[in-house]
């Protein structure tokens, strides 16, 4: 049996940890292979203010979330993600693609970026199943 494979695409800072690593985890529990791609191939950064502080507190991630972000941020696939502007980098061989949101307006980088639009319009007309 072919292990089903799921890509995380992630802006270099401000996505939401809670937002990430919970699904990261669901995928994992899954069978999932989960792999991440920024841009340049550079470890994302969560928006920290939803870790530590008064927003924390209020609106961040919460202990268990905490810990599951802890955990996929040392995996190799985290700390080395493929680069989605790199010539070879394609969304073809994914089962499944993941786009975490966040508040913070990093975020944008994955939102407004050409690659990321051409790779997903050339991705989902080839998927069978619906896509959000």
């Amino acid at each position: 049996m072919v292990t089903p494979r799921v890509l995380i695409p992630m802006s270099d800072y401000g996505h939401d940890p809670t937002e990430t690593a919970v699904p990261y985890a669901a995928f994992k529990k899954a069978g999932f292979e989960v792999e991440f791609a920024t841009e340049n191939g550079q470890a994302p950064e969560c928006d920290k203010k939803m870790l530590q502080g008064v927003t924390q507190k209020l609106l961040g991630a919460t202990k268990a979330a905490i810990n599951a972000y802890k955990e996929m941020r040392t995996s190799p696939s985290f700390q080395h993600p493929h680069s989605w502007t790199s010539p070879d980098f394609s969304l073809q061989s994914y089962n499944l693609i993941f786009l975490p949101g966040g508040h913070e307006k990093g975020v944008r980088q994955l939102i407004d970026s050409p690659a990321m639009h051409a790779h997903l319009a050339a991705y989902f007309p080839a998927t069978r199943k619906p896509s959000a």
